[in-house]
């Protein structure tokens, strides 16, 4: 990682309990020489804490607030703000890693979840693609010592078998529970290109979709014990010069546009299901008020239905 620098000391503009999360895929084959500029221009103007990347084939030079670790076989990888993060686990994590992909995930189904595996793939296939097209890290807050599991992930070719392609979604979630329950139930995160319109997604019970559109081909999925809010979309960079021609646009940059949200943690979602039930019983105790005031009023007066 780069350390020197103004432009590569980047910006932590969130404060400690903002914990914003991007997916990017930054169009591997195409012009180093733009491509490098404009993922450090994307993070230097929406700085996140984690980042999830595919198809990143060339050495970063990203701004220094990051750590990173990479799936040097696909090209997947995922940076996260050091002052806010740590790895952890990292040996135990390949381990489990290693004892899911051995067992073909089998071990981790239930009937309806091995049953729908059955109809959509090979086990073995979906394992390969699942082992050689992403990255999993287990981070931990350094303030809160809170833990998230974050997987970036890169899914077939977009010409490549929808059944397929949607199979191995399933393999990918069954790869995150089996990692959540492993690890006392933490939350997991995954953030990619899937190459799948998220609408064709089969979700499993535990996951739910967090998108900006259903035509993205770049979203998250997470498990049901945490949340991500407030997804926007990032269609431009500044200007990169490059020889003749001058880019901004990132579809035209990556073919991608980049993803980003908030990663609300288990205490601000606690906090955030009080703060509903407060509302609830509030309202439950006006409108009880009013009927016990409506109740009160002279019968010509009292108009409510008996």
């Amino acid at each position: 990682m780069a350390e020197g620098g103004l432009r590569n000391q980047g910006r932590d503009d969130h404060g400690p309990e903002y914990v914003g999360i991007m997916t990017l895929n930054i169009g591997k084959g195409k012009n180093v020489d733009i491509r490098r500029p404009a993922v450090e221009s994307v993070l230097e103007a929406h700085p996140q804490d984690i980042v999830c990347l595919q198809e990143w084939d060339f050495k970063g030079d990203f701004p220094a607030i990051y750590n990173d670790s990479k799936n040097n076989d696909s090209k997947v990888g995922i940076l996260w703000n050091k002052k806010k993060f740590k790895e952890v686990d990292k040996k135990c994590i390949q381990e489990q890693m290693d004892s899911f992909f051995s067992s073909h995930g089998v071990t981790s189904f239930d009937e309806d979840h091995l049953a729908n595996m059955i109809k959509c793939l090979c086990l073995e296939e979906a394992v390969n693609v699942i082992s050689t097209r992403s990255c999993v890290v287990k981070l931990q807050r350094k303030d809160t010592n809170a833990k998230v599991i974050v997987i970036s992930y890169h899914g077939r070719r977009k010409d490549s078998n929808q059944d397929d392609k949607k199979g191995d979604i399933v393999m990918l979630q069954m790869l995150a529970k089996y990692l959540s329950d492993k690890n006392k139930y933490i939350p997991v995160v995954i953030g990619g290109d899937f190459n799948l319109n998220s609408r064709e997604v089969r979700v499993c019970n535990e996951f739910t979709v967090r998108r900006k559109g259903e035509d993205l081909l770049d979203y998250f999925i997470i498990t049901n014990d945490t949340e991500i809010t407030g997804i926007q979309e990032i269609t431009n960079t500044k200007e990169i010069k490059h020889k003749k021609s001058t880019w901004s646009k990132l579809k035209d940059i990556f073919g991608h546009t980049a993803i980003f949200g908030r990663l609300i943690s288990d205490r601000e979602r606690i906090e955030q299901l009080e703060g509903e039930v407060k509302g609830l019983t509030e309202r439950i105790e006006k409108l009880e008020g009013k009927n016990a005031t409506e109740d009160e009023l002279p019968e010509e007066n009292n108009w409510k239905a008996k």
